[in-house]
C-alpha cells in the first residue's frame, strides 16, 4: 500500500473510532459501583473536504476510582447524594484556523490560527432514582504555539499532498487558559 494511501486509511480509521473498554464492579461490602474506562477520540475536518474554524480534534479520556483521590476532583460539582459516581483525567488538543489556510495575512473579524492544549479532571455524578446526571470538569492548559497545532496541520496535508497551510504565523500568542464545564 502506498504511503499516502496507508495515511489516508489510517486518519479514517482514527477518526472514526472511539476505543472504549470499561469495567463495572462491585465488592461485597461496598454498594459504589466502580468504573474503569479509556477513551480516544480524534476529529479533523479533512474528512468533510474543509479546512476553517475547528480543524482538529484529540482527545484522550482515563476514568479510574484513584482519581477521586487527587485534590482538584474536590471542587468539581456532583448531584446531592449520589453515590454513583465517575472519575476521569483527560489529555485534550484542539486546533483552529481562518475560513481560508491560503493566505499569508490577518483577516480581521475572521477566527485566527489558534491551538490549544490542556489537562483535564472530570467528575460524572448520577442519580439512578431521580434519573439524573451532572458532569463537570476543570481544564487546564495553554494556547498558542505551545499546542503544535501548526507542525500537526502541515504535517497532516504534506502526508496528504495537499496544500501547505498559511498564516500560521499570526496564531494566538502563548497564554494559559482555565475552564470550567458544567
Amino acid at each position: 500500500m502506498p504511503r499516502r494511501n496507508f495515511f489516508f486509511f489510517f486518519l479514517f480509521f482514527i477518526s472514526n473510532c472511539q476505543l472504549q473498554t470499561a469495567n463495572c464492579f462491585a465488592q461485597s461490602n461496598d454498594t459504589i459501583p466502580k468504573y474503569r474506562s479509556y477513551h480516544f477520540n480524534y476529529d479533523n475536518d479533512f474528512f468533510n473536504a474543509t479546512d476553517y474554524y475547528y480543524t482538529q480534534g484529540i482527545r484522550w479520556e482515563f476514568n479510574f476510582p484513584f482519581i477521586k483521590k487527587i485534590p482538584i476532583t474536590k471542587l468539581l460539582f456532583r448531584l446531592h447524594k449520589s453515590n454513583d459516581e465517575l472519575f476521569g483525567i483527560t489529555l485534550n488538543q484542539d486546533c483552529y484556523t481562518p475560513l481560508s489556510i491560503r493566505h499569508s495575512a490577518i483577516y480581521y473579524d475572521e477566527h485566527p490560527f489558534a491551538g490549544a492544549i490542556y489537562l483535564g479532571f472530570q467528575r460524572v455524578s448520577n442519580d439512578e432514582e431521580k434519573k439524573e446526571r451532572l458532569s463537570s470538569e476543570i481544564d487546564i492548559g495553554g494556547m498558542g504555539p505551545c499546542a503544535v497545532c501548526e507542525e500537526e496541520q502541515k504535517g497532516i496535508h504534506k502526508g496528504l499532498n495537499n496544500i501547505q497551510p498559511l498564516g500560521w504565523e499570526f496564531q494566538n500568542f502563548e497564554r494559559y487558559c482555565f475552564e470550567l464545564f458544567i
